[in-house]
């Protein structure tokens, strides 16, 4: 029960720190950001390529949601990076909660908060530009329910990714040569289908990559009736990679803590 009242305590310090900055996270990630994604992707890069063509819009669209995740769990993330180096705040945790709880920990408070923030992004695009984004025919419950799961697989990755550069410095490496990989053949711009029709072989290899799943989640929960991979399927695989990502985050965490 102590433990519990502990990982309770750090997930409320770790809520009333970013609480500081709420009326900045409003402005940013609820009115500017929303904002300017719509612009950016509802409008200029679906007319671009296809004019006022609502399917393959809300499909781009859902698909660019990927960036917005993956940034807003890296950034909650990245604090952990400077912390190790810096060797303050996790020493403290580690005296008081073992280590595997502070892992859950951590993880747990950036999957809420991305969850949170990128809630504003699907309906401001259709607010400002119903006739390029359309949820008609989306699940809100479905939404919901793969925004989280996609939040929380971002965060136990990048836990997991942090933890194994061996400084700050190796930051601009891991994006440039892991995460924009993941992207670009996470369905960022094209669904699986695509590429699967494109090589079957490619199709079944691109399922070892786990943002594949977040943008069949969110495309197959926002237009229902296009053949994406099966929406539950989708939460599973996410459930799945966020435990095995959770995992080895602990195995790494406990080796680093041999460092401090």
């Amino acid at each position: 029960m102590r433990s519990v009242w502990v990982f309770v305590q750090f997930f409320l310090r770790d809520l009333y720190v970013e609480s500081k900055r709420a009326k900045d996270l409003f402005l940013n990630y609820v009115i500017a950001y929303p904002l300017t994604f719509s612009v950016q992707t509802a409008y200029f890069q679906s007319n671009t390529y296809f004019g006022v063509d609502p399917l393959k819009s809300t499909m781009l669209y859902t698909g660019n949601i990927l960036l917005i995740l993956m940034l807003i769990a890296y950034k909650h993330m990245a604090n952990l990076l400077f912390d190790l180096e810096s060797n303050r705040y996790i020493n403290f945790q580690i005296t008081v909660l073992s280590p595997m709880l502070v892992v859950i920990e951590r993880i747990l408070f950036s999957s809420v908060a991305t969850f949170l923030i990128s809630l504003p992004f699907l309906p401001m695009g259709a607010l400002f530009f119903p006739a390029y984004i359309q949820l008609a025919h989306a699940s809100i419950l479905k939404t919901i329910i793969v925004l989280y799961m996609a939040s929380l697989c971002c965060s136990a990755y990048f836990m997991l990714a942090i933890l194994a550069l061996p400084s700050i410095n190796d930051i601009n490496t891991l994006w440039a040569r892991v995460n924009h990989v993941l992207m670009v053949f996470g369905g960022f711009w094209v669904p699986w289908m695509v590429m699967y029709s494109y090589s079957p072989a490619l199709g079944y290899l691109v399922c070892l990559n786990p943002l594949i799943f977040i943008t069949e989640g969110i495309r197959g929960a926002i237009v229902p009736s296009m053949p994406f991979i099966p929406f539950w399927l989708c939460i599973a695989a996410l459930a799945a990679f966020s435990l095995l990502f959770t995992t080895l985050s602990y195995w790494l965490f406990k080796r680093r803590l041999d460092c401090l």
